[in-house]
C-alpha cells in the first residue's frame, strides 16, 4: 500500500499506529490503552503506516511512547477532514488514561 494512503475509517474511532517509518509502539502501553479503551467502551483503530509521527522523537530515544491521533482525509490538502466524533472519542481516551 503506497503511504499516503491511509488505512482508516472516519468515525470510528481515534487511531494508534502500532508501527510506522521510524518506530514502534511500546506493547506494555498498548495493552495499557486497549485496556483503558475496552473498560471505557470506546473504539481505537489500529494501523502499520509507512509514514511517521510526532512519536518520532520519542521512539529515536528509545523512550516507551505510543503514537494517538484521530483519523483524517485528504491530510495536508485545504480540503482535509476528520469527525468530530473521533476527535470527541480521543480527548475522552486522552482524559480517561490521565485518570488512570
Amino acid at each position: 500500500m503506497d503511504s499516503y494512503l491511509s488505512p482508516v475509517s472516519l468515525g470510528k474511532g481515534p487511531v494508534t499506529r502500532f508501527i510506522d517509518a521510524r518506530g514502534a509502539n511500546s506493547i506494555s502501553l498498548k495493552r495499557k490503552l486497549e485496556e483503558i479503551a475496552s473498560r471505557n467502551r470506546i473504539n481505537i483503530q489500529e494501523v502499520f503506516t509507512g509514514v511517521s509521527t510526532d512519536a518520532a522523537g520519542t521512539f529515536d530515544l528509545g523512550i516507551p511512547s505510543i503514537a494517538l491521533c484521530f483519523p483524517t482525509r485528504y491530510m495536508h490538502t485545504t480540503v482535509e477532514m476528520s469527525s468530530i466524533e473521533d476527535i470527541e472519542a480521543l480527548i475522552n481516551l486522552l482524559e480517561k488514561i490521565v485518570q488512570g
